[in-house]
Formats: C-alpha cells, structure tokens, sequence
C-alpha cells in the first residue's frame, strides 16, 4: 500500500546507529539520530550502522517510522528522543503526515516525509 520509496542520500553516521526508521539530524560531523522536534532534520534513517559509516537516509516520499507514543492516523509528526516520532503540536517543527495510526511505543508506521511548522493559531 505505501510503496513510494523516495529519494535516500547516504551521509556518514557520526555514532551507530541502532535501530533503523529512526529521525536523522544533521551535525557538523554527519548524521545523528535525532533527539528534539527543534533539530536540524535530513530525514528517516533506512538502516541500522557502524559509527563512520555511510547510511540511507530518505528525504522525501514515504518512509516507515518509529512511534514514542500513540499518533493518530493524519497527525503531523515530530522528532524526539532516540528519533522515535511524537505528535506535534503548535509551534513545532513536524517531519512527516502519520499514513496510519500508531496505538502504542515502538509501533512502526508510514510516514509521508514532509518538513515544516505548525501554526501557532
């Protein structure tokens, strides 16, 4: 159903990377895994790797991803600790438009990429 894989870049992983559909970060030294909504997002990371390594990392289409919590089916997304996605909410900066529901930590959902901010009214 959601087979629109996107364009990956691949960027040199600045750590490991442990688990694979988690929010990338731009640093100065590479790729990390995101921790907070207000980081500098490149996209959803495709796999798990080596610190040095060079991983996929995909900047548009539709991406599978990490839930922290419960999403509603529609909801703009953002990203938190450990690059897991968390509802956003006015003011944040969102990665991505949840294609399905997630009811709990760690489900695995499709994710439409999408960068921007939720309005504040």
């Amino acid at each position: 159903m959601y087979d629109n894989p996107g364009k990956c870049i691949s960027l040199k992983a600045t750590a490991a990377v442990t688990a694979k559909y988690t929010v990338g970060k731009y640093t100065a030294d590479g790729l990390a895994v995101a921790t907070a909504q207000d980081d500098p997002i490149v996209g959803f990371i495709q796999r798990e790797g080596k610190a040095t390594e060079a991983l996929p990392v995909m900047i548009n289409g539709i991406s599978m991803g990490i839930a922290s919590a419960a999403i509603s089916k529609g909801a703009k997304v953002a990203a938190t600790t450990g690059g897991a996605l968390v509802t956003a909410t006015a003011g944040d900066q969102f990665v991505g438009i949840a294609l399905e529901a997630a009811t709990a930590a760690n489900d695995i959902i499709p994710v439409l990429i999408q960068f921007g901010t939720v309005p504040t009214t």
